[in-house]
């Protein structure tokens, strides 16, 4: 049996201590670290499991922790911690997106920012319901939308003026105020002549393959020599159906301007609170494969069919409807009807170069913008005017 180190130095067999071995150090060492790993670990635990109580209090707050929805909540994505559902109001082509988000969730849905609630309309009864039926519960605006400090001003009259001055900048270039107010009162003069609104200038066509239909439905009607009135439209179906498929394809305002639930109310079954921000999607509206077939194509004919195209006009809300619907509804549709009229009637639209078509996709912002194009205008041959 091997004597101990105290026996072996009282017997003078060893003169000093041994030296420990170097594994025990090691050991020794980590014994003496592991109550300050120990606090850290604590610490950091403590640190998660407070900030993990924090992103989940906040996503409670926003409504994101909901084991179960009753039947007369809307549905929608969940809301992220903190920033809620605003990635979804900020995306490309919010129309579009806003189509999309209706595939998966239904025609209406709610997006969460924070406390506020934002409900998107994406099909025409909808829109129909919220802005006619119900225009009351939906005639206020966001608060944060249009502000309350302007003075008062003529609104008729100081409308009237500035839509001559953008369609004069549109026509002729920029003119001063003086030749912009001539021609204001030389446009009053003509509308009342016409017994109508005044007009708005046609932003584009994609007209190259139906504008030969058109034109011989016009000469067939109008001739080549008689002015158009806006009254003609009721004898030119085919372009008048032209133009409905135009504002569906692209309606120039693809979202309506936001309204407010001024009380408590419901759509579709679904409870509205007051408050609630409503953004009526007039481009879901008109690409529901519900209600339109191949709503992607550009098919004039689907308001010509007998059946169909009575829906299909129901269906149509480019202007959005209700007691807020687009002042300049009546300017739009006359200046559309004229212009285009005039143009297939005495010109043939060629592409600038053989094969170069414009890009039909579009610019969504607050207002459809098309790309930059080139087209050439080919004056018509037209026939000798009947002698009297």
């Amino acid at each position: 049996m091997k004597e101990g180190w105290w026996v072996a130095l009282r017997r003078g067999r060893v003169s000093s201590p041994p030296s420990p071995p170097t594994h025990m150090l090691n050991r020794l060492s980590l014994k003496c670290k592991e109550p300050h790993l120990a606090d850290l670990t604590m610490l950091w635990a403590g640190l998660l499991v407070l900030v993990s109580l924090a992103v989940a209090l906040l996503w409670w707050f926003q409504g994101g922790l909901r084991w179960r929805k009753q039947p007369w909540e809307l549905p929608g994505p969940s809301p992220w911690p903190l920033v809620g559902n605003l990635p979804h109001l900020l995306h490309a082509d919010l129309p579009v997106h806003f189509l999309q988000l209706a595939q998966h969730y239904g025609p209406i849905y709610r997006l969460r920012c924070g406390k506020k609630v934002v409900v998107v309309l994406n099909s025409s009864e909808l829109i129909r319901e919220a802005l006619m039926r119900k225009w009351s519960d939906f005639a206020g605006r966001p608060h944060n939308f249009l502000g309350n400090d302007f003075p008062p001003v003529d609104v008729a009259h100081t409308f009237s003026l500035h839509a001559c001055a953008v369609i004069s900048n549109l026509i002729f270039g920029a003119a001063d105020i003086s030749s912009i107010e001539e021609m204001h009162n030389c446009m009053i003069e003509l509308v009342e002549n016409w017994s109508s609104a005044s007009v708005q200038i046609l932003d584009f066509l994609p007209i190259f393959r139906i504008q030969e239909q058109i034109h011989q439905e016009l000469t067939a009607v109008i001739g080549s020599h008689r002015d158009l009135t806006y009254s003609d439209q009721e004898q030119l179906p085919y372009l008048r159906a032209t133009l409905w498929e135009t504002l569906r394809l692209r309606p120039s305002a693809p979202l309506a301007l936001p309204h407010m639930t001024i009380r408590n109310t419901s759509l579709s079954g679904f409870s509205i609170p007051k408050g609630t921000t409503v953004i009526p999607n007039l481009y879901g509206a008109h690409h529901d494969e519900t209600k339109w077939h191949h709503p992607l194509e550009f098919r004039p004919e689907r308001f010509l069919e007998s059946e169909a195209s009575v829906e299909a006009r129901r269906n149509l809300v480019p202007f959005s409807c209700g007691a807020r619907v687009c002042l300049g509804e009546a300017l739009a549709r006359m200046e559309s009807f004229l212009f285009l009229a005039y143009i297939l009637r005495d010109f043939q639209l060629l592409p600038a170069a053989a094969g170069c078509l414009p890009d039909l996709r579009g610019s969504f912002r607050f207002l459809i913008h098309c790309k930059p194009f080139l087209v050439r205008l080919v004056p018509r041959v037209r026939t000798p005017k009947p002698e009297k």
